[in-house]
């Protein structure tokens, strides 16, 4: 599915969709990158230096291969394919994290 397929009053809708996945996608990936840090020294007491550099680590393959993942997909797919497989990933992961990650974060001791 590329942008010529669409029409011409399909243009706005998928700005404005296409503007509120990538402001969604920035929040989560600031979010991402501070909470990490927060729960894996929250979490993990008797080894905080490890599982600080397994979010280091993990970070970093994310953003070395994200980009690679990305071309690959826009060669087969477009624009607008690469763009819904990356905002159905972003949501997946919001979904996942609201049910995983413990109550107990949000208590304030």
């Amino acid at each position: 599915m590329t942008l010529p397929l669409l029409q011409t009053e399909q243009y706005i809708t998928f700005f404005i969709l296409s503007l509120l996945f990538r402001i969604l996608q920035g929040t989560a990936s600031a979010s991402i990158q501070i909470c990490a840090y927060s729960f894996a020294t929250n979490e993990m007491n008797n080894d905080k230096d490890t599982y600080i550099g397994y979010v280091e680590m993990s970070l970093g393959v994310g953003d070395m291969i994200g980009p690679a993942i990305g071309s690959f997909l826009y060669d087969f797919y477009g624009y607008t394919g690469t763009f819904v497989t990356f905002s159905s990933i972003v949501l997946f992961g919001i979904i996942i994290s609201i049910i995983q990650i413990p109550s107990s974060l949000n208590e304030r001791s």
